[in-house]
Order: structure tokens, then sequence, then C-alpha cells
């Protein structure tokens, strides 16, 4: 069982948290079978999804504010991995041109 400490005039003291008597354990129920919207296949309870959306490489959906900070983060990255190709085909380009041609572009 986990202990909790608290510091009282400088010495650790244990707290007991105590159950009342009348408290009854919680047991949350599964999520009910659904079927998935990317292939059709019923999904199983809470495990079930949590495979699904690993399968699927999907994700839950977050509500529309985070759906749209997602959907510029993957923008940004592509356009940062697409700056990243040019600049290095460039690069190589430049490297392979013949030395004359590249004085007249002054690089």
């Amino acid at each position: 069982m986990k202990r909790t400490y608290r510091l009282i005039d400088g010495q650790f003291v244990e707290i007991i948290k105590r159950r009342p008597p009348n408290a009854a354990p919680y047991v949350q129920d599964d999520y009910p079978d659904y079927e998935s919207p990317i292939d059709g296949r019923i999904v199983h309870g809470k495990r079930g999804r949590r495979y699904d959306l690993e399968r699927t490489q999907s994700r839950p959906w977050e509500g529309r504010e985070a759906e749209q900070k997602e959907e510029n983060r993957h923008i940004a990255y592509r356009e940062e991995a697409m700056d990243r190709k040019l600049e290095e085909t460039t690069r190589r380009t430049l490297a392979q041109m013949h030395p004359a041609k590249r004085r007249i572009l002054g690089a």
C-alpha cells in the first residue's frame, strides 16, 4: 500500500487515510463494442480501442481546436522536410556544377 508522509515541525509524519466504512470500491465499466470507422472491424473494450488506434495509426478525437493544432503541426513538418530536401538538392547540384558556371552564379 502506498504511504503518504507530511513534514510537520521538521519531522516526517505518516498520514493515514482511512476509507469511510460505507465506501465501496468503484469499478469502471468497459467501453461498449463499436465498429472501427477506419476499417469496419469490431472493437471490443478499452484494450481493443487502444490496439485499433495503434494498428490504424490514429489518435483519439480531442476537439476541433486540438485537431487544427495537430494539422498545423503536420503541415509545418512537411514544409520543413521539403525545405531540407530542396536545400540538399541545391547543394548537390552546385557541387557537381562546372567551376566556371558556379562563378557565374556567384556561388
